[in-house]
């Protein structure tokens, strides 16, 4: 994430965005977030 965002500010920012957007969806996993995009 870190290499696609470009930074890791930048992927945590990312991260951040994406808990918040509507169309995802967040489940907890086991050692890290599972993300799930929603339609």
């Amino acid at each position: 994430l870190v290499a696609l965002a470009g930074g890791e500010a930048a992927g945590k920012r990312l991260l951040v965005r994406l808990r918040h957007c509507e169309q995802i969806r967040m489940e907890t996993g086991a050692d890290a977030p599972i993300y799930h995009w929603q339609e």
